[in-house]
């Protein structure tokens, strides 16, 4: 693993935003049975902002995966820096003043439409949510990591952050700047055994493209057939694979298109 060589901590310390529902949901279940069949124990900081949900997902990691993988559960906005010190604050608690090891910063949404028909509201929404998100995790987080010389950042990007499409600009922009973000925070990690990449998924079956409130499509406009898209469990298999990646390996991205079949 890129960050944790086999053995050299007891216990994995992975935080994961936007971990209410869809690709967070699902890599925060990826991460609990794999771990429990290597026989490797961890401690899971879910974060976002419906606590219910989060309960809910907390409780069946435990229940099916308790001999091996803790799992705390706090809630917050990715975009208020307030919350995200809350929020880091209160994983560093759990993990016994511990710092991260994986950090997957997954949160996202989107505001659909063309450009003149955007509002300035919508603007700040994208940006604050899947940029300035990012940055305030990053902010809080690789402090702690570069003094430990080691751990993994995963940042959910999308096939949009390398490519254009129609109503899409401010999710576009937003991704576009998390890709600069990361290439530039991967040069200022040299020599300090910390990693960072993102994650490119193209359409994915979440509830992202019905909830208007996430902004997937517009809403008078019909959702892709499921078939046609990712599953959540693609994305977080990817996730997963680039956060216990060999100590040689420092993948900048992972590209996933869905292939049309279920």
């Amino acid at each position: 693993m890129a960050a944790l060589p086999s053995g050299s901590r007891a216990v994995m310390r992975i935080l994961i935003t936007g971990a209410s529902s869809g690709v967070g949901a699902a890599a925060a279940n990826i991460f609990a049975s794999r771990l429990a069949f290597e026989n490797r124990k961890a401690h899971l900081v879910l974060t976002g902002r419906k606590e219910d949900a989060l309960k809910r997902i907390a409780d069946k990691i435990v229940e099916s995966h308790g001999e091996y993988v803790q799992v705390s559960v706090v809630t917050g906005d990715v975009s208020v820096a307030s919350d995200v010190e809350a929020v880091c604050r209160a994983a560093k608690t759990a993990w016994s003043d511990a710092t991260c090891d994986v950090a997957v910063l997954n949160a996202g949404l989107n505001r659909t439409g063309p450009v003149e028909a955007m509002a300035e509201s919508d603007y700040d929404t994208v940006m604050n949510v899947n940029v300035k998100g990012v940055f305030l995790f990053l902010r809080e987080l690789l402090g702690g990591m570069k003094e430990s010389g080691s751990g993994q950042v995963v940042v959910t990007s999308s096939v949009l952050g390398a490519r254009g499409a129609p109503n899409a600009s401010l999710y576009c922009a937003s991704k576009y700047a998390l890709e600069g973000m990361v290439d530039a925070i991967r040069l200022e990690l040299k020599g300090t055994g910390v990693k960072i990449g993102s994650i490119r998924p193209g359409a994915i079956a979440t509830p992202w493209w019905t909830d208007s409130s996430r902004g997937g499509r517009p809403k008078e406009a019909p959702a892709p057939a499921e078939e046609t898209m990712l599953t959540p469990e693609a994305v977080a298999d990817a996730i997963v694979m680039m956060s216990l990646q060999a100590p040689s390996s420092d993948l900048r991205v992972l590209e996933l298109e869905p292939t049309g079949r279920s």
